[in-house]
């Protein structure tokens, strides 16, 4: 919860027309460094992997047969999501894992249910037995006597 009294003293707004960022964002480095690892000219094709390619990659290798995995984890020009997909499942099916296509699958299409069912003893239903609470009252009686203590005026 924002606080409802917050201390803006010493606090001055820019003036209007003036940026408090007037440098902006620095830029991104990465576009100078795919210039150095991939060229001038490979580094101005570069294009972002969207969602869109993300699931349509995770939906394709989902149905792949293992020679079409190989393929594609072999293919040069592969993007390296694509590549890794490929290279992940056939490792996972190489040493008899299937972790990897378990969250391919959770991703493309949720978790599975789990339904979980709560039993009593021996399979019957589960009815736990009712609470039942004993007030036990200890004190004293609080008896008034007419002491001519309790009556003396002040």
């Amino acid at each position: 919860m924002p606080n409802p009294n917050p201390n803006t003293s010493g606090l001055t707004p820019f003036p209007k027309g003036v940026s408090g960022n007037p440098k902006g964002r620095p830029p991104s480095r990465v576009p100078e460094a795919l210039k150095v690892v991939l060229g001038k000219k490979k580094a101005k094709k570069f294009y972002h992997i969207n969602e869109a390619e993300i699931n349509e990659w995770e939906a394709a290798v989902l149905t792949m047969t293992t020679s079409e995995l190989k393929a594609l984890a072999s293919w040069e020009d592969a993007n390296s999501y694509a590549k890794g997909l490929a290279m992940g499942i056939l490792f996972d099916m190489k040493i008899g894992n299937t972790k990897t296509l378990d969250k391919l699958r959770e991703r493309q299409f949720g978790k599975a249910v789990q339904k979980v069912e709560l039993t009593g003893k021996d399979g019957r239903p589960f009815n736990p037995e009712p609470i039942s609470i004993e007030i036990i009252d200890k004190r004293e009686d609080i008896r008034h006597t007419n002491d001519s203590t309790d009556n003396e005026s002040i």
